[in-house]
């Protein structure tokens, strides 16, 4: 299986009170995964699969287990695999890896939808697209 992955040195701006990143930041992190892989795997962005296809791409659940703290300065890899390819929902499971050390990892369903917000079959060219990037079995 294919993983996309993302690097990201932590900004100092993302430090909370207790010296460590808030978080909030990591849905950031993580949400660089998903605009990779729809860039990487499908070749469009969100608004052009919105204002081309009609399609929306919207977060349904998003679940992150918080292994250990990040800190300004860490030089971090966002890992992004989908995992699992329903009639209108794709599940992507993510990490985030300091060097060896795992320090969150993720899980988030993505629900494709008509512009009026009701769940579609995923189309079938998206469908092949994810299928022949991620090899999923």
């Amino acid at each position: 299986m294919i993983t996309l992955t993302n690097k990201i040195i932590v900004p100092a701006i993302d430090i909370d009170s207790y010296d460590h990143v808030n978080f909030s930041n990591y849905l950031r992190y993580y949400q660089t995964g998903h605009q990779t892989l729809f860039r990487e795997c499908l070749g469009l962005s969100y608004r052009t699969l919105e204002d081309t296809y009609k399609i929306r791409a919207v977060i349904r659940h998003a679940e992150i287990n918080f292994i250990r703290e990040l800190f300004a300065g860490d030089e971090i890899t966002i890992n992004t695999i989908v995992s699992r390819l329903g009639n209108s929902s794709m599940t992507k499971k993510q990490s985030i890896d300091r060097g060896e050390t795992r320090m969150s990892e993720a899980e988030f369903v993505t629900v494709f939808t008509d512009l009026n917000k009701k769940p579609i079959r995923i189309p079938d060219w998206i469908r092949a697209r994810i299928n022949n990037f991620f090899k999923i079995e």
